[in-house]
């Protein structure tokens, strides 16, 4: 019979189909369509698959493509498919070679992480079907999870045991070595000749690893943060007029020893741009002499990207204490670096007035709902007020009772 093969390896196995001569030759007519090979995944659940019916004539590329359909359930190493001379006809047969299932999921090497935060990382579950792509996904999840922790280094990888006296049964296990959590040894800049060094690493949330910071935590490296880092050092340069300052990538070298990490960044701070034209566009509910009056952003002055931040919520403030709680204020800055200055106009939707609908107190287990309730400033049934919701969380904030709200 010849080899169809309509699929590469996959784990060390072969998607093949073996389909005789009389596939290619006149089509007999399938009399039977059988399934051979599962002993956990249900004949009926393949058949869900197979689109070749009892009565077809035989087609090479319709049973081609059920191989392909069988073979996505993702429960197989192999599916092929072969035909049987009957009386009349054929006998189709679906022969399936089922992946083998996960017995037990064990951790070794671990520490710094208990066995519920592993498993919670890994997603993986005893006697589901092994699956590798879920094997990977799951190293992945725990070495950012080891990241989080500052174990930048850490070094994850599987092995597939096969169970003695199973019945196709795997064991997974997870290798796990942890090594030391890297600290930040030095932060170097360079390209910086208007700001210093120890302003921009103040604002910074990586920090360079002091005398406790073993035990303050301080001085862990986390790639996310730094990325954060980044764009708060972009954000701070804006502050200062410099508008097309840029940030490069950070170059990362780890110590010999693998315990410390040398941070290097360099930035191009650019020139000083000033305040040019302010104006509105858009659903403009007040005059434009109205929205002028207390602006922050005063032509001829230096600009400054957290000024235009506070505008911002100022003007949907305002525009929310009319009743329009979703009203969206963008700013839209156009830099002219002819004159070093930056002209920004508010664009405004002032979307739809809402009113107040039931409030309603959730995860309060300090006091009474009744002591919040006569902090609030906002009264259900009227008018939205986005004043009144700021003051409303400031009250109970300074009740002293709450962490976050």
């Amino acid at each position: 019979m010849p080899q169809v093969r309509l699929f590469p390896p996959l784990w060390g196995t072969l998607l093949s189909l073996f389909v005789s001569s009389l596939l290619f030759a006149a089509s007999p007519v399938i009399k039977r369509i059988d399934i051979e090979g599962n002993k956990k995944i249900e004949s009926a659940a393949i058949r869900t698959k197979i689109l070749t019916t009892v009565g077809d004539r035989l087609d090479s590329q319709l049973v081609s493509n059920d191989i392909r359909s069988v073979f996505s359930l993702g429960y197989f190493d192999d599916v092929e498919a072969f035909e049987d001379d009957v009386a009349g006809g054929v006998r189709l047969v679906f022969k399936v070679s089922e992946k083998p299932t996960i017995a037990d999921i064990r951790f070794e090497g671990a520490s710094e992480l208990n066995e519920e935060e592993l498993e919670e990382e890994a997603q993986l579950k005893a006697f589901e079907v092994l699956n590798i792509h879920k094997l990977n996904l799951a190293v992945d999840r725990l070495a950012e999870k080891y990241e989080e922790k500052g174990y930048y280094l850490a070094d994850i990888r599987y092995d597939v045991e096969p169970v003695k006296d199973g019945d196709n049964e795997v064991d997974v296990v997870f290798h796990i070595e942890e090594n030391e959590k890297i600290k930040v040894r030095a932060i170097t800049i360079s390209g910086n000749n208007l700001v210093s060094d120890s302003e921009l690493k103040k604002v910074m949330q990586t920090q360079e690893g002091g005398f406790f910071s073993w035990l303050t935590g301080s001085g862990t490296y986390r790639e996310a943060v730094f990325e954060r880092d980044i764009a708060t050092l972009q954000f701070y340069y804006g502050t200062l007029g410099y508008v097309r300052a840029r940030i490069g990538a950070p170059e990362v070298t780890v110590s010999p020893d693998k315990k410390y990490i040398y941070i290097n960044f360099h930035v191009n701070e650019g020139e000083k741009y000033n305040v040019g034209d302010v104006d509105f566009a858009g659903d403009l509910l007040f005059s434009r002499e109205e929205l002028h009056e207390d602006l922050e952003l005063k032509k001829g002055e230096v600009f400054n990207t957290d000024i235009l931040r506070r505008e911002t919520l100022r003007y949907t403030e305002k525009y929310g204490d009319l009743g329009y709680a979703f009203a969206n204020v963008v700013p839209q800055p156009e830099i002219h670096d002819d004159t070093k200055t930056v002209d920004v106009t508010f664009e405004i939707d002032k979307g739809r007035r809402v009113y107040v609908g039931e409030i309603t107190v959730v995860g309060n287990t300090k006091t009474k709902d009744k002591v919040l309730r006569r902090e609030l400033q906002l009264r259900e049934g009227e008018l939205f007020s986005g004043s009144k919701l700021r003051r409303s969380r400031e009250n109970v904030t300074r009740l002293g009772f709450f962490f976050y709200l």
